[in-house]
């Protein structure tokens, strides 16, 4: 990327001298005519447009479910009790039936709640022949939902389904919950009683059909939702090979995105559980918070790098989007941790927050005249604010129906055909510039020849300078400054080999800061980071020759190669090393800090703490370098360390072959 914008950097600006003719004037003035007009009475307007969009959507989501469609309701009674303390038995409930609120709703949502309902449904299948009726719970994400059948005020049960309940125990293939329905001969009404417990958001859109119109609906359904997702991944293919083509990481987080999207999707529809996971019922609870967390984390990323927000030109904006990224990275940590009706509600909260952000923020460049940030707000917005619609649908506050059940799916390829517009628009725009680039050239093309050659001699001379340095950079661990472990790698081998012909030992110290857990855990991940960067100066200081290697290993362990460094030499370097680190004190501002919650090993006084580090010291002689590999002396190094550890830390052991 540093290449990339370094040869944007250096392209000429037009020469006034050369442009300032009459004719190329003339030619250039229809290319600059800004296409559109950024002025605050149109963003308002663009902004009307959506809110109405909007509102027309709820409106659509909260009309959608009036009867009078043509299709006959089988339905005669639907009703539902509360039960608060989830104590009622089925026999209680059918004993207080004249306690059960009655609806003329056929789509219930009482949102994220702990009571257990329970919904009895009557229904009156009148000229129906005997089992021709399918009764379905259209909602496929309810932890425990048990079915009773009733005659005469007899409850029976039935059925035990929901999603803690292996997918096989339905009586019906489908991805939402279906009955048969035996229809009495005599026409007599047909109870159902269904008790519903969820942790997540309980919702029950009540659907009562023949089998005839249930086998067209589930096969429209099918063709809809195979139509969408084979849009997903016909974009996903296609920006895949835009990545590995181009390289740029904007694809990258687009893909990641567009992946984390359809296997939320995926899972939301129920599809996953009756294709992929069937039986574990486990992380079919935790798919969903967990991919809509990493959807919308891969999605703010993609924002933050689409729109250019770096920590240079817009160091406000970087900051708040890093922080976006990092709410959604806990959530999808916490998906595993916390309670499942806890992070639904933060997942679908911090959705809408982080919709409502992003495109405030693409608002707020489009005023500053960013044509990325408009091609962003065509091709997302619709998309966020289905997201937002279904995420209210998810906290109960518009009803279930079509359009907020698939808002999202309805967003997203409204979005497919948005991007395919600012894609021909780009082209448009690259074939504008060529035009431009015509016209420059015919007003003074030795000029322009001569300029862009002494201007692409001295690009030339700064790229390489830029491979000079990313080449040292790939050598370095990014944290700390040392050396990583590819570079180890590297030149492991070759130091042994050098070594051995110069008849020299070879010493290798393992490092490890002790306690670094209880550190983490107490102070936090960033006083952590900073423990690991202080060591790490501290080893480096301590290499006493420039032919010394030290090596982050990895997380908080630490590898020097000390070449002609004898037992002794080896031991009081490594000695020095621990009293360097033993000497420090760090600073802390943790909630802890000042108190005696810290674990053994560490000093704690006031915001100030000290720590120890552990070292294993190995030395491989020159007679010894063809008889094992650099890996056994890694692993005498390690056993070393362990051997440290094990007498009680903060202290240095020379490996004891035997």
């Amino acid at each position: 990327m540093q290449c990339f914008s370094l040869f944007r950097r250096i392209q000429p600006q037009p020469s006034s001298t050369i442009l300032d003719t009459p004719p190329v004037q003339s030619e250039l003035s229809k290319l600059n005519k800004p296409r559109y007009e950024r002025s605050r009475y149109h963003v308002w307007c663009l902004l009307g447009v959506f809110v109405l969009c909007f509102l027309g959507l709820l409106l659509l989501a909260n009309t959608e479910n009036i009867p009078g469609n043509g299709e006959v309701d089988y339905i005669y009674r639907l009703s539902y009790l509360e039960d608060v303390d989830a104590r009622l038995a089925v026999e209680d409930v059918v004993s207080r039936s004249e306690e059960f609120n009655q609806t003329n709703e056929r789509s219930l949502n009482f949102g994220l709640s702990e009571s257990v309902y329970w919904v009895w449904v009557k229904m009156l299948p009148t000229g129906i022949d005997s089992q021709a009726l399918r009764l379905e719970l259209g909602y496929p994400h309810l932890d425990y939902l048990d079915v009773y059948s009733l005659i005469n005020n007899v409850p029976a049960l039935t059925y035990q389904l929901g999603d803690m309940v292996s997918f096989g125990g339905r009586p019906v293939k489908d991805r939402t919950f279906v009955l048969p329905v035996k229809v009495q001969p005599d026409g007599q009404p047909v109870d159902f009683l269904f008790r519903v417990q969820s942790k997540g958001s309980i919702q029950l859109p009540v659907h009562v059909s023949t089998e005839t119109q249930y086998q067209l609906g589930d096969r429209d359904e099918q063709l809809v939702l195979g139509f969408y997702y084979g849009i997903l991944l016909g974009v996903l293919a296609y920006n895949l090979l835009l990545a590995f083509g181009t390289r740029e990481p904007v694809y990258g987080y687009y893909c990641a995105y567009a992946v984390f999207l359809t296997l939320f999707q995926f899972s939301q529809n129920g599809l996953a559980f009756e294709y992929l996971w069937q039986k574990n019922t486990h992380w079919h609870q935790l798919s969903i918070p967990f991919f809509a967390s990493m959807a919308l984390l891969f999605c703010t990323r993609f924002t933050q790098v689409f729109l250019n927000l770096t920590r240079k030109n817009s160091p406000g904006l970087y900051w708040a989007y890093q922080l976006v990224v990092g709410m959604f990275a806990a959530l999808a940590l916490a998906t595993f941790v916390a309670d499942r009706s806890l992070i639904i509600t933060l997942v679908s909260i911090a959705v809408s927050l982080a919709g409502v952000f992003m495109i405030s923020t693409s608002y707020y460049l489009y005023l500053k005249g960013d044509d990325n940030a408009f091609y962003y707000l065509l091709a997302w917005t619709i998309l966020l604010f289905g997201i937002v619609i279904y995420a209210t649908k998810t906290l109960g506050l518009v009803p279930e129906s079509f359009i907020t059940e698939y808002s999202v799916q309805i967003g997203s390829a409204i979005e497919m055909i948005l991007l395919s517009y600012a894609l021909a628009d780009r082209f448009n725009r690259l074939r504008d510039e060529n035009i431009r680039v015509q016209a420059e050239a015919k007003a003074g093309l030795e000029t322009r020849v001569e300029q862009r050659t002494r201007e692409l001699q001295q690009a030339l001379i700064q790229f390489e300078a830029a491979n000079d340095q990313l080449a040292s950079l790939s050598q370095r661990d990014p944290m700390t400054g040392l050396y990583n472990r590819r570079y180890f790698n590297e030149v492991f081998e070759k130091m042994r080999s050098k070594m051995a012909r110069q008849s020299k030992p070879l010493s290798l110290m393992m490092i490890d800061i002790d306690h670094f857990k209880s550190i983490n855990d107490t102070r936090g991940h960033l006083i952590g980071d900073q423990v690991i960067c202080d060591v790490a100066g501290i080893v480096e200081s301590a290499m006493a020759c420039e032919e010394c290697v030290p090596v982050r290993f990895g997380g908080e362990e630490f590898v020097a190669l000390l070449p002609g460094y004898s037992h002794e030499d080896a031991l009081a370097m490594a000695e020095a090393l621990r009293e360097s680190v033993e000497s420090v004190r760090f600073r802390s501002s943790s909630k802890v800090a000042g108190t005696n919650s810290i674990s053994d090993g560490m000093n704690v006084s006031g915001n100030a703490f000290t720590t120890s580090v552990s070292i294993g010291v190995t030395v491989e002689l020159p007679a010894e370098v063809s008889g094992q590999t650099g890996l056994k002396l890694l692993e005498q190094a390690d056993q070393a360390l362990y051997a440290a550890k094990e007498s009680g830390r903060n202290r240095c052991v020379l490996y004891q072959p035997g």
